[in-house]
């Protein structure tokens, strides 16, 4: 398999933008939000053959296809709705939301190429199947190397390390009460929040297990959030405070760092996104030397039209002071656990940019 790095984040860390700039290099294979489209069954422990591996990618998922039934579909979505094949009310497979038209203004075409290509793949284990894929892509698409990127990508590097053992990871550090206030507006980061409470009530995720008790058992601000009588509005609408994304950005960035202890430091390179916004020429070389390509001129300074100065920083709203404290204590544990890595990988001097 060509060589794998999986860039690591929280989700509204800035991770886009390096798929947008990586996407522009002409020998980086970027796969953009690849493993979260593919979540809860991106890896299987059992050994599957290719019909299993081509339902992984084709199967549509039910909160992806719930938000975008109702008009609350993270703006990260890229199919071609009007033009492509499929629409909410089909279903769309998880690898043409955005994983196939950010390679291609034809995601439909290369859909049916993967199909005809992996239906007759061997039974072999998911990390086999992966391989085969992604050998498959860079050489339909002439790329030398492989970059995956997926929003809260954190949570899967106990998968990522079973199926990818020589794996590199680049480490995506974003402030984070910047970064857990963006989370707040975002609709799949809101939905996560209300899944959690539904679960502590239920003890199941209503939209893997759907029943129509569950109604019975939820109160009326997350009853009208389950898949069969779902409201956008409110879910946009509700609020939620500020400190529970922090938490939520707290336990991403703990228990992924966690799980990092048992990777070699040679693999691992940190970044900040605050940093690539104040220099992103330098940042995007350094990112270039760790993938082992080339950064043409013509690259950089496409790249550097894609990136927005002020995005690190602005907010459509400043919350109150006594807001403001609360989300930075909510996002302390995870504050630690970024610190602790860097001061790790300090001791290998290629570890941090």
């Amino acid at each position: 398999m060509r060589q794998l790095t999986v860039v690591l984040g929280t989700g509204r860390c800035g991770s886009t933008l390096l798929s947008t700039v990586l996407n522009r290099h002409p020998r980086v294979l970027s796969l953009s939000e690849f493993f979260t489209s593919l979540d809860p069954d991106a890896f299987p422990v059992e050994e599957i053959d290719g019909g299993r591996f081509w339902a992984i990618l084709s199967t549509p998922r039910s909160k992806a296809m719930t938000q975008l039934r109702h008009g609350v579909a993270p703006a990260e979505y890229l199919y071609p709705f009007g033009s492509g094949r499929f629409t909410a009310e089909t279903g769309v497979p998880p690898v043409s939301l955005v994983t196939l038209p950010h390679l291609s203004d034809r995601p439909d075409e290369v859909l049916d190429e993967i199909e005809a290509a992996v239906t007759g793949w061997e039974r072999a284990s998911v990390a086999v199947q992966y391989a085969r894929l992604f050998d498959w892509l860079c050489d339909r698409f002439d790329r030398d190397v492989v970059v995956e990127r997926s929003g809260a990508s954190l949570r899967f590097v106990p998968g990522l390390r079973a199926c990818f053992p020589d794996a590199r990871y680049l480490y995506l550090d974003r402030d984070g009460s910047a970064a857990s206030a963006s989370m707040s507006r975002h609709p799949s980061f809101r939905l996560e929040v209300r899944v959690l409470e539904m679960m502590d009530l239920l003890g199941v995720d209503p939209y893997l297990s759907p029943s129509a008790g569950h109604a019975d058992r939820l109160p009326p601000e997350l009853r009208c959030l389950l898949p069969d009588r779902f409201d956008g509005t409110a879910l946009m609408s509700q609020p939620i405070p500020l400190p529970v994304f922090g938490m939520i950005w707290s336990h991403l960035v703990a228990d992924g760092v966690r799980e990092l202890d048992a990777v070699p430091t040679d693999r691992i390179r940190y970044l900040r996104y605050e940093d690539v916004l104040a220099d992103p020429v330098h940042r995007f070389r350094e990112l270039a030397a760790m993938l082992g390509v080339d950064a043409p001129d013509g690259w950089l300074a496409e790249a550097v039209t894609l990136v927005r100065p002020g995005s690190g920083t602005g907010r459509s709203s400043e919350p109150p002071e006594a807001q403001r404290r609360a989300l930075r204590e909510a996002c302390e544990p995870g504050t630690r656990a970024v610190r602790a890595l860097r001061e790790r990988l300090a001791r290998t001097p290629s570890g941090s940019s």
